[in-house]
């Protein structure tokens, strides 16, 4: 399972532009076409190259009153037991995330919950 979201995280390699063919319906340009050509005319016949987003992608997890404190009693309780002055909620959901996407049996709990909750508990 972990292999499947690694594949889709991981960009499909870009062949670069001159290795683009035409289809085989079109009949190859003529070389002394191209070089008249304007280089935004000739690139705007290609399809755009998909930039790899290396940016962190925030998201946002609304928690109600009682399980935002849940989350940061543990957290406190994991920093303590940890000798550290402070565990990050989103660090816990980080850890979290990499734990369900490598172990079988949480990913299964994990999806039983879901399942039981109807996959959407903010409906």
């Amino acid at each position: 399972m972990a292999a499947r979201f690694r594949q889709v995280a991981e960009p499909a390699e870009i062949p670069p532009p001159a290795a683009v063919v035409p289809p085989p319906d079109r009949a190859p340009e003529a070389p002394a076409a191209r070089q008249t050509e304007s280089p935004q005319v000739r690139t705007s016949a290609l399809p755009p190259i998909r930039q790899t987003r290396t940016a962190p992608v925030r998201v946002t997890v609304p928690l109600t009153p009682v399980e935002h404190q849940r989350l940061r009693g543990w957290s406190v309780e994991a920093a303590a037991e940890l000798g550290l002055t402070e565990v990050a909620a989103a660090e816990v959901l980080r850890v979290l995330l990499g734990l369900v996407l490598t172990d079988p049996d949480l990913s299964a709990r994990v999806r039983a919950e879901l399942h039981r909750s109807g996959g959407n508990r903010r409906r």
